[in-house]
């Protein structure tokens, strides 16, 4: 109730009274949606459905199915008309309060009512037989906050307490902090360090540090389940009132989605986890539940957490329409300015590849911008029209416009100029000037990528190779790295390069290397079988890699064509090169390096079989069930 009067109502009935109808629609949805990201997960659900503005009357209904109730007024409010409406009994109470004390000073403050509204609700709610003893209501930032005393306060504190000691009999690491008269805290942390180095940088997470989980449980109802957030520190006292130095992570909003599924019985989950069962170590659950979904992540969608149909190392969202948009216009769990300051070059080639794949006829286009759009309004013949701007044929919905992806990369500015930016937010509106599409379509392009490249240190090149573009490149998951591994040590592997025309890349990085063999993706023909096709010399692959100079702005632009082949471990299960490896089973395929040529670093006639590679660029990750055993080093230390 009061997230509700605080954050939605009130600003709301602000943006009604003070601005232009048809600017305060727009600035109303911009609000919301802004509160919607920032505000827990379940409040989403549980407090906002719709928002209509029709004709002279803007309506939004707050709750679930029967438990709601709409709020309606008209463009002159407040000296017009504003109607609650509810069909439930329990929230009638509210509704009638509410409309009374409007007809009675329709022109006193809305805080001023809410507040008073508020406090009558709860009043008459104890006379419903509920036991409020113990909760007072105090004015403050124009609604009013809850603060719970007395003999509830302690109880609830009580059972609060009591998680907390379960849980460290159970060797959790957990810490209780008494916060204030509304509220307390129970942190506890996972371990991420079985994660090999690559997987870990790939989810944007540092194995090194712990991830956090910061519960918070409200003292006036034990019944309301506690709210929660994540994050990475280096802070090691976990016990603090406030901790410093924390961070956010790149599986956290990924990670805060299941766990709230898990919390109310979301989505895929059979039944609601809250409240505790008596003396059950609920912490401990809530903090397994993580890590399984940590192992898990690339399993399921970001959005929605049904099955992928397939895993590449990085997680990625299903083929249904509302995750696609969700997750390209939002782009959660990517920062764009940190992307940019972090890998510069990879940046740079994504957008090369892009770039690359628009010149062609679209077929091999994979995945396309479908859903990424960009909403604004323009002057038509006088008047302001909403107008959506996106990259598919304005006449076929289904065609792709891939005139209009390419127009939108020439207008970027350089990498080099991008990472100059201190955030993204200050880089999208640098580059809403520029393009409103050139924003979402580069956050698209990071997010969109589903591979891992990270550019070899001089330590760790391949001194043969003979080029300063060098980069690790993994795209399967720990678990499929983890069988392969387990096939390597039965069978042994090998090495060998694999070629694909610069533009192919930009599928490659995000379906994988696929057996394309006798279908309308393939490029190059099945002379010699259906399969994966690698070679043992370097100069047959970049025989079957056509060049191209990409993306005029790209470091990489200006020596001549771009020539890529990759470096794959390939378990050795009988295959031949005559002359080329064919091999059909995909599994027995690990991309392990990247290799960039051209008029400079000219591709030079390598036998793969005499690479002085220093081992695989990723190990075989333990299993969870194996880190779950034992607290880890970092948990270590936080106990002690």
């Amino acid at each position: 109730l009061r997230v509700f009067i605080i954050d939605v109502v009130h600003p709301f009935f602000d943006f009604c009274a003070n601005e232009d109808f048809t600017e305060m629609a727009k600035k109303v949805e911009a609000e919301i949606e802004e509160w919607m990201e920032n505000i827990d997960d379940e409040y989403t659900e549980a407090f906002l459905e719709m928002i209509e503005v029709e004709g002279n009357s803007v309506s939004m209904t707050i709750g679930e199915e029967e438990h709601a109730f709409s709020i309606e007024f008209t463009k002159d409010y407040p000296n017009g008309k504003l109607s609650v409406t509810t069909e439930d009994d329990e929230l009638f109470q509210w509704q009638q309060t509410l409309t009374e004390y409007l007809e009675r000073a329709p022109k006193v403050t809305i805080s001023k009512l809410l507040s008073e509204a508020a406090e009558s609700y709860l009043k008459g709610s104890r006379e419903d037989g509920d036991d409020m003893e113990g909760i007072d209501l105090r004015q403050s930032h124009g609604g009013f906050d809850v603060v719970v005393s007395g003999a509830l306060a302690k109880e609830t504190k009580k059972k609060i307490t009591k998680l907390a000691d379960v849980a460290k009999q159970n060797k959790r690491v957990v810490a209780f902090v008494e916060y204030d008269e509304s509220y307390s805290i129970i942190r506890s942390a996972v371990s991420v360090e079985h994660l090999d180095e690559a997987t870990a940088t790939a989810w944007g997470v540092n194995r090194n540090l712990p991830i956090i989980v910061e519960f918070k449980f409200f003292l006036e109802d034990e019944r309301k389940a506690p709210h929660f957030s994540m994050f990475q520190t280096e802070d090691p006292d976990i016990g603090a009132p406030k901790m410093k130095n924390v961070h956010s992570f790149g599986l956290e909003w990924q990670l805060r989605a299941r766990l709230s599924d898990w919390l109310n019985g979301l989505k895929h989950e059979s039944k609601p986890n809250w409240p505790p069962k008596e003396n059950e170590d609920w912490i401990g659950r809530a903090l397994d539940h993580i890590l399984e979904r940590v192992d898990t992540c690339t399993k399921t969608c970001i959005i929605c957490d049904g099955p992928l149909p397939f895993q590449m190392i990085k997680p990625a969202v299903c083929d249904n329409m509302l995750c696609v948009h969700s997750h390209e216009q939002y782009g959660l769990g990517a920062d764009v300015a940190s992307e940019l300051r972090d890998s510069p070059d990879v940046v740079d080639l994504l957008i090369s590849f892009c770039y690359a794949i628009a010149q062609g006829d679209g077929k091999r286009f994979n995945p396309y911008p479908v859903g990424v759009e960009a909403k604004l309004v323009e002057d038509q013949d006088g008047k302001r029209v909403d107008v959506t701007k996106h990259f598919m044929d304005v006449k076929n919905e289904k065609a792709k416009n891939l005139s209009s992806v390419k127009q939108v990369l020439e207008q970027l500015p350089s990498v080099t100029e991008l990472a100059k930016f201190k955030d993204s937010k200050s880089l999208q509106n640098t580059l809403d000037l520029v393009n409103p599409l050139a924003f979402p379509l580069l956050r698209w392009i990071i997010t969109s990528n589903r591979a891992h490249l990270a550019k070899l240190s001089k330590d760790e090149m391949i001194k043969e190779a003979v080029t300063e573009h060098q980069y690790m490149f993994l795209s399967s998951p720990p678990e499929k790295e983890g069988k392969f591994q387990e096939l390597k040590a039965k069978k042994g592997s090998f090495w060998a390069f694999h070629g694909s025309s610069f533009a192919n890349w930009h599928s490659i990085l995000r379906i994988g290397l696929k057996n394309y063999s006798n279908t309308e993706f393939m490029s190059t023909g099945a002379a010699y079988g259906a399969g994966i096709y690698l070679s043992p010399q370097s100069a047959t692959s970049a025989g079957y890699s056509p060049g191209q100079e990409g993306w005029k702005q790209s470091k990489f632009h200006g020596n001549g064509a771009l020539v890529c082949l990759s470096i794959c471990e390939v378990i050795d299960d009988g295959y031949v090169a005559k002359p080329h490896y064919v091999i059909p089973n995909e599994d027995h395929v690990m991309t392990r390096y990247f290799l960039i040529y051209n008029n400079q670093y000219r591709c030079p006639s390598l036998d793969a079989k005499s690479l002085h590679l220093k081992g695989t660029p990723i190990s075989a990750r333990p299993a969870a069930a194996d880190q779950k055993k034992s607290s880890g080093g970092i948990l270590k230390k936080l106990l002690q």
